[in-house]
């Protein structure tokens, strides 16, 4: 289970981590506030290919890092 997303210059997000608890999260914000970006972070660590369109205007790198917890048998 995901347990925590570190995001930086993707999209609109210069910098956010996020801790996750519990089976159902919802992200929920104004226009233009990031949620997309952090969708595209979630695809990247899921395994979708990058594209460089996704990097922050005005920067060379993105970085999205995902930490995983096993669930208790």
């Amino acid at each position: 289970m995901l347990s925590e997303l570190m995001v930086t210059n993707v999209g609109g997000v210069r910098e956010a981590s996020l801790h996750f608890r519990g089976r159902f999260i919802a992200i929920t914000g104004e226009s233009g506030a990031g949620k997309s970006s952090l969708v595209r972070a979630l695809e990247l660590v899921s395994g979708k290919r990058a594209q460089s369109s996704i990097i922050r205007a005005g920067v060379e790198e993105a970085e999205v890092r995902a930490a995983l917890e096993m669930d208790a048998p």
